[in-house]
């Protein structure tokens, strides 16, 4: 007995966000478990894009979001050099790239939700033309937007250079290497999230010209998202209850303990005087209100109670810089924390400096090796050695 079964038709949505570019959104058909799921074509460049959702919720006190970026040699026809031919640990690259994806979904989920949301991104084809890195950031929201996570997306990432004084959104690589700028920036429909780069001193004119030519591409390339969730039907929403201090409490927490707060704060200031004084008040507000029980007759336990002190401090904290325009060690907002420095501290390095600015220090040192001291690197987009690294 022979069985037939139908190749899954996929839903794709192309976008043309710059004149003669167009990238393709595909879901359907690929990575069906996950609670969604994109393919994100540029040029022969594709990267599988997912997002899931735990149902459980992290006792934790942040968003506990996870985005992982992972080139592998295999998408480019390569196989990984040196002795070790199995593929290895993020690089550098992988790693900051997942990090600038992690920076602009961050912001766009809701106060109050912690459940765990892992969103992950493969290359399954590296071009020889395009980059992957910031297709990824455009798959990430598609695939979240298909999630039906309580994200407030979409969002896009483009890269944006100038070559012989014009603009190009998600340049060539070749093009990329020819640039006088090269900027990655995100954002939704209404406004931009983050922006990361680096230039060959520009004007501020021309950073300003690049960000509204990014910002173009990027409406074009959130509606396109849009676009794909009506044609693949909306999503189930995801169903959660915001973990948040309840409001009533945190009145209850200004009313009785705001000056004693207040006072701490506006105080004469040091660092462990202030963490400590604070802390004292978080014990002081739990042990009055719960005496020898683990919760109130209201069910607020001991953490609910210091973390309404905590936005009663965040509150006094804000009032006080935005209203009279003093921080909590005394600064105006026009004022620096000291500053001081000192070059050739160290006596057996080639170069070395302290930097200081208030309480943070970094001590730096300068290594000068020869050409047989440079990196060899080998990742799927690039084999240049690397001549200068930063630990």
């Amino acid at each position: 007995m022979t069985t037939v079964t139908m190749k899954p038709q996929g839903i794709t949505e192309e976008i043309e966000f710059t004149p003669d570019r167009t990238l393709s959104l595909e879901t359907g058909r690929l990575a069906k478990q996950a609670d969604g799921s994109v393919v994100v074509r540029l040029g022969d460049t594709m990267v599988l894009s997912t997002a899931t959702i735990s149902d459980s919720v992290n006792e934790s006190n942040f968003f506990p979001l996870t985005v992982d970026y992972r080139e592998k040699f295999a998408a480019g026809g390569k196989v990984p050099g040196g002795f070790i031919k199995r593929e290895g640990r993020p690089t550098d690259k992988e790693t900051l790239t997942a990090r600038l994806i992690d920076r602009a979904i961050r912001p766009l989920f809701p106060d109050g939700f912690y459940h765990d949301v892992h969103v992950v991104n493969f290359v399954i084809s590296a071009g020889l033309d395009y980059d992957a890195d910031t297709i990824a950031g455009v798959g990430s929201s598609a695939a979240l937007m298909l999630s039906g996570a309580p994200f407030e997306g979409p969002f896009a990432e483009v890269r944006v250079g100038r070559v012989d004084g014009e603009y190009v959104v998600n340049p060539t690589m070749e093009q990329t290497e020819e640039s006088d700028m090269d900027l990655l920036v995100a954002g939704k429909e209404d406004a931009l999230v983050m922006v990361e780069g680096e230039a060959h001193e520009v004007s501020e004119e021309a950073m300003i010209s690049a960000l509204d030519e990014a910002h173009k591409s990027i409406r074009r390339l959130c509606r396109g998202q849009h676009q794909l969730v009506q044609q693949s039907g909306e999503p189930e929403a995801f169903e959660w209850e915001a973990d948040l201090v309840p409001d009533a409490l945190v009145d209850k927490m200004k009313q009785q303990y705001g000056q004693k707060v207040a006072d701490a704060i506006r105080g004469e200031y040091s660092k462990e005087k202030f963490y400590a004084g604070i802390d004292a008040i978080k014990e002081e507000a739990a042990d009055d209100l719960l005496g020898d029980q683990n919760e109130t007759p209201d069910g607020y336990t001991r953490d609910e109670i210091h973390d309404a002190v905590e936005e009663v401090q965040n509150d006094e904290m804000r009032s006080m810089i935005v209203r009279d325009g003093r921080r909590i060690d005394g600064r105006s907002q026009e004022n620096v924390r000291d500053l001081w420095m000192e070059v050739g501290y160290l006596p057996r390095v080639h170069g070395s400096a302290i930097f200081t600015r208030g309480e943070t220090q970094v001590l730096g040192s300068v290594t000068l090796g020869t050409s047989e001291d440079v990196q060899p690197v080998d990742e799927v987009f690039a084999d240049t050695d690397k001549s200068f690294y930063l630990h």
